[in-house]
């Protein structure tokens, strides 16, 4: 899956944020459901995410570093954990979904639908993503003819 879709998948099924000295987990969060959350995190690719949002930052840093050698890069990358970012994640997970919430997707997501969701997911949000944009720019068009039609000036 490329890292936008997996993105919006993220974005699917990630919802707010907790926090705990310990891990950063609301206090009520059992290593019970924080294993719930890792293997749902697992199933639908979301915990890849650091990986590849890694890889994504280092090339934006780059440009904000022109300068700096090759070997500076993969030093950085050597101190970056991917892991954090699920850490960062899983209070999230675990303050908008249940116990029971997340045994349901889990079951979900092992079936054979939810298998083709996680597969068919992102290509569908990349379609309806496109599908606003040309929306976006239809209506835009729309409003400018029509505030040129009633005198209006436009900047377009």
């Amino acid at each position: 899956m490329r890292t936008a879709q997996r993105c919006l998948l993220s974005l699917l099924l990630c919802f707010g944020i907790s926090a705990s000295a310990a891990n950063g987990l609301s206090p009520g969060t059992s290593p019970a459901k924080e294993a719930k959350i890792r293997e749902l995190m697992k199933l639908t690719g979301s915990g890849e995410l650091g990986v590849q949002l890694m890889s994504q930052l280092i090339t934006n840093f780059r440009a904000a570093v022109p300068d700096a050698p090759e070997q500076f890069w993969k030093d950085f990358a050597k101190e970056v954990k991917p892991s954090d970012f699920v850490d960062r994640v899983l209070p999230i997970y675990s303050r908008h979904f249940s116990e029971q919430d997340l045994d349901g997707l889990i079951a979900f997501y092992r079936t054979p639908l939810g298998q083709k969701m996680i597969h068919e997911m992102p290509a569908t949000m990349a379609e309806c993503m496109a599908a606003g944009q040309e929306w976006g720019r239809q209506l835009s068009a729309q409003m400018i003819a029509k505030a040129k039609a009633n005198g209006y000036k436009t900047k377009k």
